[in-house]
């Protein structure tokens, strides 16, 4: 004997059921979309990370400065009002989803660029003389 309670959660179930398998090819184009973003933003975000972490920290003042704002206006602003943002800028002739990735590429390479600094900056001294003492640059 069932309660109401066990009746409503069946069908409820079979509800979702019923709407997962209506909507299955809406969420897989969705997937893909998603994944081909994601893969983008990846390899965009750390081609401009490493070109931002050795602007920062290079030996030219400018250099340095112009990775140093970079990397703190990206980081300052949210991703969401950034998206906005580029999406506003970015003509309209140019689909959703490049504007998508533009954003989120932009947005990944500031902190990138952070993670490479620091790591590069983590390297004790000591270490980096005996590297050079072996030949390595």
């Amino acid at each position: 004997m069932q309660t109401s309670w066990g009746k409503t959660l069946i069908e409820m179930i079979n509800n979702l059921i019923e709407i997962l398998i209506e909507y299955f090819p809406l969420l897989m184009k969705g997937l893909a979309v998603t994944l081909l973003l994601s893969l983008i933003t990846v390899i965009g975000g750390a081609i401009i990370g490493v070109i931002i972490a050795l602007l920062t920290i290079s030996n030219n003042k400018i250099l340095k400065l112009i990775g140093s704002i970079y990397v703190e206006a990206i980081r300052g602003v949210p991703l969401l009002l950034q998206l906005l943002i580029i999406y506003i800028a970015v003509p309209a002739s140019v689909n959703k989803f490049v504007a998508a990735a533009i954003a989120l590429v932009i947005n990944s390479g500031a902190y990138v660029a952070e993670i490479i600094r620091g790591g590069i900056q983590a390297v004790d001294i000591g270490q980096t003389e005996a590297a050079r003492s072996l030949g390595l640059n």
